[in-house]
């Protein structure tokens, strides 16, 4: 409708009471309440006709712009805009003259019916090969489309899914206005270069000569093959059009989830990530002795990307769900995607090793037997037995599950709103069921390989990983919580009797095993050079990083480092004020931090759900850690509330640049004592059993974060060791002001050296040193540390 002034307008309008109009009409409405007649400005029943616009230029010219569908191959719409004129106030009109000329989908018109000239509005998705819409501007008089790019209006393959043995055909319509000049595919094929030409001869599979359809035969497929490739028409402009495809040969028992089974436990997931929460056909959450541990368990990521905080993760008992199947880069509906299941025991070149082609197409690692840069488990000699120079899966622990997923979920569909960042996960998920020892079989380990990929965000500062757990051992409502810091753990346990696990309910350690290495200046090596970076054969090593591989690999070593551990542990309540589920990003930070929901630490002294014991001075308790203290004892900060709890456990902060890999092992291991306390004993004990097995180390590495929970001290101390007693492992803390040279050594009641457990020059701080007295007999021994300006000497007790 437009206005003429003097209550009169002009009306345009398309054929009424039909889905597919073929008419567009013209009246005139008068200020005498009168209506003109109708006038039929353009009628095409072979074609669409619709959303006509007017305009009225300076010289009182008519013109209604409108657009015209027509089908191509009797099923995709071609749409371009048209417009018709009239010089007698709309009496008559001109043959309509068309306006785009593009093969594919011009639509949504609009117009500025105010402005001097006809400025025309549309959508179209020429020159985007991912079926993206842009909205295009011009003038609908001057405009001269004389050169529109072709389109590719779909492809079909002959095969839906294909499987070992099918012949693929592809077909690939098309339109243009000029004349094609060539259509081609072009991309990988298992990781190699793979060209292919189409044709439209009626000779290639693709329907009759020159009707525009173009096509080719492309192979006999073989399980495990994988087609990524881009399909590119050109025309006789030289524009030139793309569309990407992929395409693999699956694999007929990929699953989207799973159990694993190992000892007493029963651990669904799936290929998302999601760990206990997952509905298989034996149920749903971590079940130990076939009751319910664990409701949810996941993980979080965080850091700060131009100084601005960031997170994502996977918990689905607090509805975050921020990673989707596949790679970065690859649709879901990838063929590839599924988990991939290995084992020691599989038939070394059998159905297993031949489907982790597909593993190593998403990124597993493998064991390049021939050195040719190809996964192909080819068993050379023809013997039956897998040897050194032939191809085999990597084998975590005695089975492996492996999957790969990325955060591509879109920020409208996430609880915090965040937006991809180009960060895949491949994980592996290992466990020893066939083990000699019960406390590798009552375990399950998760290695998580953590790459940001693509460019989609710049680096990301202060990363953190985390662990989220929702355990509910036996009833939800009855759950407590502890943090183990020399075994990298937060510890879930049961405040006494469970209605469903009765007099004994298991404890639960959620442990980071093997952190990312990282590089520390006096904590992990001397910094010779005062770079503060690690140059090998210049700088001495104090300490080196372990990163396991799985079978037939060794461990990769990184002297000079240490393993990121357990840096920070917090626990929250569902509906609490102040620490309950957190709402954004920030708050997601400030729990992996060790802070409440609102950013501040915890007090000791004061905090309702807990309670300093045994002596233990408040004031020197530690908030970052949650509930440090031990429940068996029952001494230090104790956990003196049961309630439905979750848990985080969280690493050292580290950049996380393009294209690089942070590594993290992590492990639920559980036990079951004949008490709810003595099932921390027994857990206990087994993981230092799983410690001594893989070569994980007990040690806390003071951080260097730019966040500081406490002031630096203004004295020296030697403060007493924790705990004391102790069997076998103990905690030596000591604070020093200034940056001094400190040895701390220790001594057996003769005054004979037992060992020296610094030698060092240290920064300022508050500093902890683990112990262990395992190979040492029970009795009465001291430890002393000597600075430049400070001498002091403790006794401590080993009682085995």
């Amino acid at each position: 409708m437009l206005s003429i002034g003097n209550g009169s307008f002009y009306l345009a309008g398309q054929q009424q009471g039909t889905s597919t109009p073929h008419k567009i009409y013209f009246v005139k409405y008068l200020s005498t309440n009168t209506w003109q007649d109708t006038v039929l400005v353009h009628e095409d029943t072979s074609v669409i006709l619709s959303n006509p616009r007017l305009f009225r230029s300076s010289g009182n010219e008519l013109y209604i712009y409108y657009t015209k569908t027509s089908k191509v191959f009797n099923r995709y719409n071609n749409s371009n805009i048209y417009y018709s004129k009239s010089s007698d106030e709309g009496t008559t009109w001109e043959i309509p003259v068309r306006v785009t000329y593009y093969p594919g989908v011009d639509g949504n018109l609009n117009l500025n019916s105010q402005s001097q000239k006809p400025y025309i509005v549309f959508s179209s998705d020429r020159n985007t090969s991912q079926g993206l819409k842009y909205l295009s501007w011009a003038n609908g008089i001057e405009l001269e489309d004389n050169s529109p790019p072709p389109v590719i209006y779909d492809y079909v393959l002959n095969k839906d899914s294909v499987v070992e043995g099918d012949s693929l055909n592809i077909r690939v319509f098309t339109g243009s206005v000029s004349p094609v000049t060539g259509v081609h595919l072009s991309g990988l094929l298992n990781d190699q270069p793979y060209t292919l030409q189409l044709f439209d001869d009626g000779n290639h599979n693709d329907s009759l000569s020159g009707d525009k359809i173009y096509g080719n035969f492309i192979r006999v497929f073989q399980e495990g093959d994988l087609l990524r490739f881009t399909i590119s028409l050109q025309n006789s402009f030289g524009t030139t059009t793309t569309k990407e495809i992929i395409t693999a040969c699956a694999f007929p028992d990929l699953v989207k989830s799973m159990d694993i089974r190992t000892g007493r436990i029963i651990l669904p997931f799936d290929y998302k990530g999601n760990l206990a929460d997952v509905a298989t056909a034996s149920g749903g959450g971590l079940r130990y002795d076939s009751i319910v541990s664990i409701f949810s368990q996941g993980f979080m990521l965080s850091g700060l990307i131009e100084s601005s905080v960031w997170a994502a993760g996977v918990f689905s008992a607090s509805l975050i769900k921020d990673f989707q199947v596949g790679q970065v880069g690859y649709p879901t509906n990838d063929p590839r995607n599924g988990i991939y299941k290995v084992a020691l025991s599989d038939s070394a070149f059998g159905t297993s090793w031949q489907r982790w082609k597909g593993a190593v197409s998403l990124g597993a690692r493998y064991w390049d037997g021939n050195n040719n840069n190809v996964y192909d488990p080819i068993d050379l000699n023809q013997n039956g037995t897998w040897e050194l120079n032939e191809d085999m899966p990597e084998i975590l622990g005695d089975v492996s599950y492996f999957t790969v997923f990325n955060d591509g979920v879109d920020a409208g569909l996430r609880r915090y709103m965040e937006s991809p960042k180009g960060i895949e996960i491949r994980q592996t998920i290992y466990a020893f069921p066939d083990s000699d020892s019960p406390s590798l079989r009552d375990a399950v380990f998760i290695r998580y390989e953590i790459v940001k990929k693509g460019n989609l965000s710049p680096e990301i500062d202060d990363f953190i990983f985390g662990i989220q757990s929702d355990p509910d051992l036996g009833d939800a409502n009855d759950d407590l919580i502890s943090t183990d810091t020399l075994r990298n753990s937060i510890v879930s346990y049961n405040d006494g009797e469970d209605p469903q696990y009765g007099a004994n309910p298991p404890a639960i350690y959620n442990t980071i095993l093997f952190g990312t290495p990282i590089y520390i200046p006096g904590i992990s090596f001397t910094d010779v050079n005062n770079n503060g970076t690690f140059e090998n054969g210049i700088d001495t090593p104090l300490d080196t990083a372990i990163i396991p591989l799985g079978k037939p690999f060794d461990k990769l070593f990184y002297p000079g480092a240490s393993n990121s551990g357990l840096r920070a542990s917090q626990h929250y309540m569902q509906a609490h004020p102040t620490h309950g589920d957190p709402n954004n990003s920030q708050e997601v930070r400030n729990f992996m931090l060790g802070k409440n929901r609102i950013g501040e630490y915890l007090n000791p002294c004061t905090w309702a759900f807990g309670e300093v014991r045994g002596g233990v001075d408040c004031q020197v308790v530690n908030p970052v850690f949650i509930y440090s203290g031990d429940p068996v004892t029952n001494s230090g900060w104790i956990n003196n509330t049961p309630v439905d709890q979750r848990t985080t456990a969280t690493t050292d902060r580290i950049p996380l640049n393009d294209q690089t890999t942070l590594t993290y092992h992590t492990a639920i291991i559980m036990g079951r004592g004949n008490t709810n306390k003595n099932s921390i004993t027994v857990t206990k004990a087994n993981v230092d059993t799983i410690f001594n097995r893989l070569g994980a180390k007990y040690h806390f590495i003071p951080t260097s974060s730019k966040e500081t929970v406490f002031q630096l001290p203004g004295e020296y101390e030697l403060s007493q060791n924790y705990p004391n007693p102790f069997n076998p492992n103990t905690v030596i803390k000591f604070s020093i002001p200034e940056i001094s040279y400190v040895t701390l050594k220790i001594y057996d009641n003769t005054g004979a050296l037992v060992k020296t457990l610094l030698n060092q020059e240290m920064n300022p701080g508050n500093h902890e040193v683990p112990f262990s007295g395992n190979s040492l007999a029970s009795g009465v021994y001291f430890y002393r540390l000597e600075c430049d300006k400070f001498t002091q000497t403790r006794k401590m007790i080993l009682m085995k």
